[in-house]
């Protein structure tokens, strides 16, 4: 309902809206263009390429509310599985319903509602990614963390903020290991 009421960031909310067209229109190869002011990475311009996609499929005609809430329908989403994946984490160290709580928290959090449904920023996208790199990260899964973190690169280029932290965290991870399992952190890191 949010979503649908609420216009959101006037610049952001075109921008999203344009690009989201121009790449349906034009395709991925032809999108970007030194005349076309574009100043987001190639991953999320796909992911609007989808959203413009269901828009004709499902026949939403631009600057509707159905159509302002596929175009944040993204970050919602992003949030829903942020969420979840707190839900999964939590499960491991505390009750089921501990564990619970903890989701219901993050998925009604006033704040991150504000940011993706009412705002339309897509900052949770690029959230849900640098938290799957940590967790990832955090079990020694090295490759997939630095797709993860190559993921949330190719969002939003805010992700080099924590990329310092990620390199010190694999050199303590290789550091701290022995034997085969360093052998092993160091030819993921190499990868």
């Amino acid at each position: 309902v949010l979503a649908a009421r609420v216009r959101g960031y006037n610049t952001d909310i075109n921008c999203f809206s344009s690009w989201s067209e121009r790449i349906f229109t034009l395709g991925p190869s032809h999108f970007y263009d030194p005349e076309y002011f574009c100043d987001y990475p190639p991953l999320y311009m796909l992911m609007l390429w989808v959203v413009a996609a269901l828009r004709r499929l499902l026949g939403i005609a631009t600057g509707t509310s159905a159509y302002l809430v596929l175009l944040k329908l993204l970050p919602i989403l992003a949030d829903l599985a942020g969420a979840v994946l707190v839900w999964r984490v939590a499960r491991r160290k505390l009750s089921e319903s501990g564990a619970a709580l903890l989701c219901l928290m993050m998925a009604f959090n006033p704040a991150a509602i504000a940011n993706s449904a009412a705002w339309g920023q897509i900052d949770a996208v690029l959230a849900l990614f640098i938290a799957l790199c940590a967790l990832y990260a955090a079990d020694g899964r090295t490759i997939p963390a630095l797709v993860c973190f190559s993921a949330a690169l190719l969002v939003k280029p805010q992700a080099l903020l924590v990329g310092p932290v990620g390199l010190t965290a694999i050199l303590c991870g290789i550091f701290c290991a022995q034997g085969e399992a360093r052998k092993r952190r160091i030819r993921d890191a190499l990868i």
